[in-house]
């Protein structure tokens, strides 16, 4: 990474679909949400594969600094867009209840960014990793070394779903807020061990021998998917599943993975 100058470049028309490489099916090449270039006709017309969405990066030196993309405000354009990778209109109302509806009474066009602060500090500082400029990082197992800190896996003992987020404080860091995040990962046995995936989360996987080393690595996983959503980009987080609404292979499970998250003081107020 070159540290004595800064080279800027936007990077646009992002796919909006591609083939997933483990179910070789369509799908969201990134934001579902986002405007495909072209509108419903494009949805309609064009091959799924060669469609464009309004998505635009900001990267200096290889790095992102930002990402944002033209949101859709359509009902019409966000049912078809979903109807491409299997889901119809009855999914799309289900698992997007709150948006689907805003968008019937109508919602204006509007499009957003998210600057990366951390990273535009890194580059400023000349270092190679965020880790150098976060005041508590943590490592790839999620652990603070600085505090000596892990947070808590919460799971449940039978395939049984939380939906909603709870906040508290805890008694061992006065004043430091938790947020307890809980969300459904299918267990599917392979021959080597076990697979868990996150239906919510997009390319949020874990493997295991057990089923215990695969639960732990989900749970690993998942915390960490979270901590980059909430700290690098809009902490957007995605509604969470009903138990109904998942598909299952045969010999498929589910199991609910819970971690509690430590917020900065202040967060929720």
């Amino acid at each position: 990474m070159k540290k004595e100058c800064y080279e800027f470049c936007w990077v646009v028309d992002f796919p909006m679909y591609e083939i997933g490489e483990e179910s070789g099916e369509l799908e969201f090449c990134h934001n579902p949400f986002s405007m495909p270039q072209g509108g419903v006709e494009a949805l309609e017309n064009q091959d799924p594969l060669e469609i464009l969405a309004y998505q635009y990066d900001l990267v200096c030196n290889g790095i992102e600094l930002s990402s944002g993309a033209v949101r859709n405000h359509d009902p019409e354009i966000m049912v078809k867009a979903f109807q491409l990778i299997g889901l119809g209109e009855d999914d799309v109302k289900a698992k997007f209840p709150a948006m689907y509806n805003a968008f019937c009474y109508g919602a204006p066009p509007h499009a957003g960014i998210a600057p990366g602060v951390d990273r535009m500090v890194m580059l400023l500082a000349g270092e190679d990793s965020i880790r150098e400029i976060i005041p508590f990082p943590m490592n790839k197992t999620a652990q603070d070394v600085m505090m000596a800190l892990r947070p808590q896996s919460i799971r449940s003992s039978s395939p049984t779903y939380t939906f909603s987020w709870t906040f508290r404080r805890r008694k061992e860091h006065k004043g430091a807020l938790a947020m307890t995040f809980a969300y459904p990962a299918i267990i599917h046995p392979t021959e080597k061990g076990y697979t868990a995936t996150f239906p919510d989360l997009t390319d949020c996987v874990a493997e295991g021998d057990t089923l215990n080393e695969c639960l732990d690595n989900a749970y690993h996983a998942m915390y960490n998917w979270l901590y980059v959503e909430l700290t690098e980009f809009e902490g957007h987080l995605p509604p969470i599943s009903h138990k109904e609404d998942l598909i299952l292979q045969e010999g498929d499970f589910v199991r609910n993975i819970s971690a509690i998250m430590r917020l900065t003081d202040g967060w929720d107020e």
